[in-house]
């Protein structure tokens, strides 16, 4: 609806005034009391700020302010509905992905040597693409000494991000330039702090320093226990 050259009142401090331009989004008013015009958000304007001076042109006003806002209510109640769609299929998706794998055949074993050569296997696949893909370097930052034993030394370390390594993984250090890197053992890995024991002095404080995860050796370790 055009209201370009109808008279307005403004509800606060501007008082009468015209509307001079309109488009989809704003409309812009003339007041008596302003040298400049002021555009207003259309048509929330008539709610808050300005009202009609023409009777019939306001009425006309609160049936379009009606009718915008069943559209507005009808634009939200339609993505709500697709939106709790879209979680009902996500859910039956779910379902049936889990009945799917619970339906999977496991394999049969007649003894537990033959289980732990299947297991062995498996285990010895995941080591050689982990020897492969993984290696991947990691900084950590502040480390402190925090305790000399028996020519171990123990440090605490703050990562970026958090680490879910698991206890007594074997790693590589990289400090600095040094093209070597330095065995050591992630002690124990909680929230952004990595306890690290090395047989290195790596000094009373350590700003930067880069590790590798070597989570293999972990497997392996389990390959003899399945054989022990």
């Amino acid at each position: 609806m055009n209201y370009v050259g109808q008279e307005i009142i403004h509800k606060g401090k501007y008082g009468k005034g015209r509307i001079i331009a309109q488009d989809e989004k704003y409309i812009s008013v003339s007041f008596d009391s302003s040298n400049e015009p002021i555009k207003f958000v259309y048509p929330e304007c008539f709610k808050r700020f300005l009202q009609l001076v023409d009777t019939e042109a306001a009425q006309r006003a609160e049936k379009e302010n009606v009718r915008r806002d069943a559209v507005k209510e009808e634009e939200a109640k339609k993505k709500r509905e697709e939106f709790q769609a879209r979680m009902v299929n996500r859910m039956i998706e779910a379902k049936h992905s889990s009945r799917s794998e619970k339906s999977i055949n496991m394999p049969r074993f007649s003894s537990v040597s033959e289980f732990c050569d299947y297991q062995e296997r498996l285990l010895l696949a995941e080591i050689s693409y982990l020897r492969k893909n993984g290696g991947k370097r990691i900084k950590l930052y502040d480390g402190e000494l925090v305790e000399v034993r028996n020519s171990f030394y123990l440090y605490s370390f703050e990562s970026e991000s958090e680490l879910n390594l698991p206890d007594n993984t074997q790693i590589s250090l990289w400090l600095g330039d040094n093209k070597e890197s330095i065995p050591a053992v992630v002690l124990n890995s909680e929230d952004f702090t990595v306890l690290i024991v090395t047989t290195k002095n790596l000094g009373k404080t350590v700003s930067l320093i880069e590790f590798s995860a070597e989570s293999w050796k972990l497997l392996q370790y389990l390959i003899d226990r399945l054989k022990n």
